[in-house]
């Protein structure tokens, strides 16, 4: 295991040295189990294709609470702990780092201090632990040679918890193989991986492209397998959801005008819900200069596929 020192660089400089590598908080991307980012996202960072998002007010709040967080670990605990102030490499694969809280003295382990929001507490009940915050605690005990490490979480800024996480050499073998794969034949090749369907995928593509600046391009024909796939899911989609929703109404009609049924296995339920809408042409009609005062032009792309019919 190799070190860098985080004396004396700045913030700007601490990010650079991160784009270098794979750190733990990567290793959930890498392996699909991030819901805030996606490998494509993470590839395109990696390569300076795009900047990391700037630290926001969580990530502030955050780093200023982790000293507390550590000291009430301590206290409840009764282990003492130290600081690193080090980026660590690997000693195989010096492309995956750490960036640990702090060490135990005296033990083969390490400290994670974490901070949440109140609405996520089922995700620390009894003994589990939010995947993401398992993937990183897995491959800093990868990095660091640690037998295991305590994750300390503050829930809500009124719930303290902490737990001891032990090192899983299964886990931590699968995990190793997809971020090799990861960092040698996409980052380092330069060969994007492939985009996975996810909402932040979805996301991601809306700020790289959101609008057309040019009126068509010819496609590869290769690309033709891959829109034949998609008109064959769509399809498949489209029949699913049709019969999907002929079981709800046959569902419906039996409920009739009756709110709730059920059977000895399920219940559904078929309420009535009133809301509140703007009756937007009526407002137009009755108030066209308050209407043009206060309406805001949105943009977006649509997206849609069809056959080209070519004479022979």
């Amino acid at each position: 295991m190799s070190v860098i020192s985080k004396k004396g660089i700045s913030y700007e400089e601490w990010v650079e040295e991160r784009k270098k590598g794979l750190g733990g908080s990567d290793a959930s991307v890498v392996l699909g189990l991030n819901r805030w980012k996606s490998r494509m996202a993470l590839f395109l960072e990696k390569t300076g294709q795009i900047e990391p998002p700037s630290a926001g007010e969580r990530a502030y709040w955050g780093t200023v609470l982790e000293d507390i967080v550590a000291q009430e670990f301590v206290r409840r605990s009764g282990k003492k702990i130290r600081r690193r102030n080090f980026i660590f490499q690997d000693g195989e694969y010096p492309f995956l780092i750490a960036n640990i809280d702090r060490e135990i003295v005296g033990e083969n382990a390490g400290l994670e201090c974490k901070t949440t929001a109140e609405y996520n507490a089922d995700d620390w009940k009894d003994d589990l632990v939010p995947d993401i915050y398992f993937c990183q605690c897995q491959h800093y005990c990868r990095v660091m040679g640690w037998d295991g490490i305590y994750i300390a979480v503050l829930i809500g800024l009124k719930d303290f918890k902490w737990k001891y996480i032990p090192r899983d050499n299964e886990f931590i073998a699968a995990m190793v193989d997809r971020e090799v794969d990861f960092w040698v034949n996409h980052v380092e090749k330069n060969i994007p991986p492939e985009w996975d369907g996810s909402d932040v995928s979805d996301e991601l593509l809306k700020k790289l492209y959101p609008e057309a600046k040019k009126p068509s391009v010819q496609l590869p024909d290769d690309v033709n397998s891959i829109i034949a796939d998609y008109l064959k899911l769509d399809g498949q989609i489209k029949e699913l959801e049709q019969l999907r929703d002929s079981y709800r109404q046959q569902l419906q009609a039996l409920l009739g005008d009756v709110e709730r049924g059920e059977t000895s296995q399920y219940c559904i339920v078929w309420s009535n819900v009133v809301t509140n809408r703007l009756d937007t042409k009526a407002f137009k009609s009755s108030h066209p200069d308050l209407y043009e005062q206060f309406s805001k032009p949105s943009a977006y792309r649509r997206f849609s596929v069809k056959r080209i019919e070519r004479e022979e």
